[in-house]
């Protein structure tokens, strides 16, 4: 999981990835993840385009949302 637009440079959510380590990839773990990512992997500035709190709320949505999109494609390949 890596977040643009985050930081000064992508932003990796090492935190978020390890909370997904060993767990079932199921709604509970992504959103955990997603959470985690939001709030302890990046520290997004605010601008006049959006708050950081705002950034912080998109990056969650965007990351759950990525997160099922990668299971359901692994699924649907057997995997």
């Amino acid at each position: 999981i890596v977040f643009l637009s985050a930081g000064d440079a992508p932003v990796v959510a090492a935190s978020a990835v390890q909370a997904l380590i060993g767990k079932v990839p199921d709604a509970r773990a992504i959103n955990d993840a997603a959470r985690i990512a939001a709030t302890t992997d990046i520290d997004p500035p605010g601008d006049i385009h959006a708050s950081a709190e705002f950034r912080r709320h998109l990056a969650g949505v965007l990351a759950r949302e990525a997160l099922r999109a990668a299971v359901e494609r692994a699924a649907a390949r057997g995997r």
